[in-house]
């Protein structure tokens, strides 16, 4: 016997992914500066955002910017004067 309740749900995703389909579709007509970082292909394709498009709190641009953070964050750590409680 079929669940009822699996088979509600599972509706209801069919017509949010059809809502959002059609909503990405507008935006992209209406602004088309705007990057493919908001299509379902983009949000799947990534291993940093949940499957909303979303890292964290924020919306994913789907880049990967570890390697350049902990450049960066070195190049500033090597400008500092050393800490007083850190033996070198």
């Amino acid at each position: 016997m079929p669940d009822r309740n699996a088979e509600l749900l599972a509706a209801d995703l069919a017509a949010r992914r059809a809502a959002y389909d059609t909503g990405i579709a507008k935006y992209h007509e209406q602004h088309p500066e705007a990057g493919p970082h908001l299509t379902r292909a983009a949000i799947a394709n990534c291993n940093l955002c949940d499957d909303d498009g979303y890292r964290g709190l924020h919306s994913c641009d789907h880049v990967d910017r570890t390697a350049a953070a902990a450049r960066g964050s070195a190049l500033v750590r090597a400008q500092l004067p050393p800490r007083k409680d850190q033996h070198r």
